[in-house]
């Protein structure tokens, strides 16, 4: 039996940063961070984790994303470690959330 642990991938930083990305990456800009930036930011964070699936596929691992959720408070709870990794761009930093649920 092979076990294959539940990922966790997210995107944080402050509404203004993350703004700024879902507007980059739908070609929009926004003044607030309601429903469409958010749904943009998860879209952004979709398209690079289909991505490494389609490879990881290429390779024999077969892997699946779950629904994607918001969480504006988050409080989770990893099995293992959780790893923040800050990105820095032009208009300020954004962290890629990784860890074992």
């Amino acid at each position: 039996v092979h076990y294959t642990p539940n990922i966790f991938t997210g995107i944080g930083g402050d509404a203004q940063t993350l703004m700024v990305l879902a507007g980059r990456y739908a070609d929009e800009t926004f003044s607030d961070f309601g429903e469409y930036p958010i749904d943009a930011t998860g879209e952004f964070l979709n398209l690079h984790n289909g991505l490494f699936i389609v490879n990881k596929s290429d390779e024999g691992l077969e892997l699946s994303i779950d629904i994607q959720a918001y969480i504006e408070a988050p409080q989770i709870k990893p099995y293992k470690a959780l790893y923040k990794v800050p990105i820095f761009t032009s208009f300020g930093t954004i962290f890629l959330l990784l860890g074992q649920l």
